[in-house]
């Protein structure tokens, strides 16, 4: 009798041990390419927050997520005064000019959307950016390199506005 339940015991064991293998190498092979490519800003996300790189958006939060990083783009290309600048709440973290560098002559930048994530009525926007600025002699005044932003958006009279921003410095 004694017997049976040893090898029951013994299989129920290596049962949660294979099961605990396999969770470890799904778990490690879930992360994508974005997960990858970014990993050292997890340390600065936390790793609850940042493991939601990998999410896969809805149609829907693509589409909100894709008009937050377009206005973005508006905003990086803007090189005007900014006495002229108009209200863009959160995101005027962008405009060259709060970057402490001369005004550039040039520049270039590209905006990729990573990912969206809607809970009700807030959510989170996962982008990533570059900029470099020029000055009058070609040289750079100013450069952002390409890693991930993390905007918290909240819908506000049915639009969808950038309420707080986070990124690695």
């Amino acid at each position: 009798m004694k017997r049976k339940y040893r090898w029951a015991y013994l299989g129920v064991a290596g049962c949660i041990i294979i099961v605990n293998v396999l969770f470890i190498f799904i778990k490690a092979k879930s992360k994508n390419s974005l997960y990858e490519k970014y990993e050292w800003a997890e340390e600065f996300y936390g790793e609850k927050l940042y493991l939601e790189i990998d999410h896969k958006s809805t149609s829907e939060e693509e589409l909100i997520g894709k008009q937050i990083a377009k206005q973005i783009e508006i905003v990086l290309s803007y090189m005007g005064n900014s006495e002229d600048t108009k209200e863009v709440g959160e995101l005027k973290y962008f405009y060259w000019f709060n970057q402490g560098s001369e005004k550039p002559v040039s520049q270039k930048s590209k905006v990729t959307h990573l990912t969206t994530i809607i809970t009700k009525s807030t959510g989170h926007v996962w982008l990533s950016y570059t900029v470099t600025r020029y000055g009058r002699e070609g040289e750079i005044i100013n450069h952002t390199g390409d890693g991930p932003v993390l905007l918290y958006i909240e819908k506000i009279n049915n639009e969808w506005v950038v309420v707080d921003k986070d990124e690695p410095a």
